[in-house]
């Protein structure tokens, strides 16, 4: 998300002389989710083991990470106006 923000806020792939608002929202959700999450650790890490605690945190980002990748394909399909996963349209 990080790189993301920056490379929307640069204006990286854009003709734009300006900063992008998507990157700058982007930059401030990811400095926002990185703050909740190490709090959230901190909390976490009084309870119970640190093994316990990087499984969870392991787990959850990669069910997080699936979902990202089955909206992003979703997405991209809708936008080249196909049907997402090979679904062939009919005559």
């Amino acid at each position: 998300m990080v790189t993301s923000g920056t490379v929307l806020a640069s204006g990286l792939y854009a003709e734009a002389k300006g900063a992008s608002i998507t990157g700058f929202c982007l930059a401030v959700g990811s400095a926002i989710c990185y703050t909740l999450y190490n709090l959230a650790g901190e909390v976490a890490l009084a309870e119970v083991s640190p093994l316990t605690v990087m499984s969870y945190t392991q787990l959850i980002s990669s069910l997080g990470l699936i979902a990202f990748l089955f909206l992003a394909s979703l997405f991209s399909a809708i936008l080249r106006d196909n049907r997402p996963f090979d679904i062939k349209k009919k005559n």
